[in-house]
């Protein structure tokens, strides 16, 4: 879903996309999902469960594995200008319940800006 907004404090326009990306398929969403039109405007965020993590400080657990699709996403978001804020407090957003050697929590949630939004 895509939101054009205007800002009377910054004087300008951007585009907000909200995306809740999938488990399953991913590299198929994505690769769809960059090559649509909406996300051509210039100045946009994008936000939401992205579901991809891109550093292992994301995860928690004791069998932590970089997301395969890691450098997919990065490349992707470095050829749109968007960069992932840091959150103020990095906190699993996703765990799946188990304990033990088999505990896995991740950071899922996103949110990436434009360079020119950022330092407006």
């Amino acid at each position: 879903m895509r939101v054009d907004i205007y800002s009377q404090e910054l004087n300008s326009s951007f585009c907000m996309i909200n995306v809740y990306g999938p488990y399953q398929d991913r590299m198929v969403f994505w690769e769809r999902l960059f090559s649509k039109s909406f996300l051509s405007c210039e100045r946009r965020i994008m936000g939401g469960n992205l579901n991809f993590t891109l550093e292992v400080s994301e995860i928690w657990g004791p069998s932590t594995i970089v997301d395969p699709l890691a450098d997919f996403f990065r490349s992707h978001m470095s050829r749109l200008d968007l960069f992932d804020l840091d959150p103020v407090k990095l906190n699993p957003m996703w765990r799946n319940r188990r304990s033990g050697e088999e505990h896995i929590a991740k950071l899922l949630d996103r949110f990436l800006v434009g360079e020119d939004i950022a330092f407006s």
